[in-house]
């Protein structure tokens, strides 16, 4: 049983007529998306603001819309879809958008802000993976003056 035989028909028609199996909508559709980036001066990475290249380049979103109020209605605004380069793009996915880290305050009712923020690096028991966490440094202090004191926390 050749490959041809196993593809469902769309596909099949596909491969013989264009040389390649997959979607040839998809390839259409970035090829679209290539030539109008290029026609309005806009090829370049939303992240790094370097030259894209044809078929290297993701769609992107330029404010993490998954634990927002309206996930939908950001997920969906074209002003908030840019274009980056595949690194650039999964660079900004490791940082994660957890609820934990978008949070304004901690749950002393501080706020996260430069001077009462520190990030401690640590590593995860079962995977060995790096991540961030913020800490408040006015919950610290009390801890310590706690500690110190010989009370609990």
């Amino acid at each position: 049983m050749s490959l041809p035989d196993v593809l469902p028909k769309a596909t099949n028609t596909a491969l013989n007529l264009l040389g390649f199996k997959g979607t040839a909508t998809y390839k259409l559709y970035r090829l679209v998306i290539w030539s109008l980036l290029q026609e309005l001066g806009r090829a370049i990475c939303y992240r790094c603001n370097g030259p894209l290249i044809e078929g290297e380049f993701h769609l992107d979103h330029k404010q993490p819309w998954r634990y927002t109020e309206d996930p939908i209605g950001l997920f969906f605004d074209l002003n908030n879809v840019a274009f980056s380069h595949p690194k650039c793009n999964l660079t900004a996915r490791k940082v994660v958008h957890r609820p934990s880290v978008m949070r304004t305050h901690c749950k002393r009712g501080h706020i996260f802000d430069v001077g009462n923020t520190y990030l401690e690096h640590r590593r995860d028991a079962r995977s060995g993976r790096p991540y961030v966490i913020r800490n408040c440094r006015s919950c610290h202090r009390e801890r310590e003056a706690a500690r110190r004191r010989g009370l609990g926390y």
